[in-house]
């Protein structure tokens, strides 16, 4: 059986978009909203802590994930 570059492209696309979707649920993780408190100190690191520093460490994308994680759970901390 032949198949022609144009479907096999269209297949091979289709089946990423599959598998991509599938990482991002299982990446996804429920967390509680934070309270006012936690929500105050946040944006006092946010303004003390340069996110450049994580950007030019991990790249921008993962940079800036990592940056609001890391300034979370420091807040979560704090209050």
């Amino acid at each position: 059986m032949k198949i022609s570059k144009a479907r096999l492209k269209q297949f091979i696309k289709e089946e990423i978009s599959i598998v991509l979707s599938e990482l991002d649920e299982a990446e996804s993780v429920d967390e509680r909203e934070l309270t006012k408190p936690e929500k105050k100190e946040l944006k006092s690191l946010e303004k003390k802590t340069p996110k450049k520093d994580f950007k030019d460490q991990y790249g921008d994308k993962e940079g800036e994930s990592i940056y609001y994680a890391t300034l979370t759970k420091k807040a979560k901390e704090k209050a």
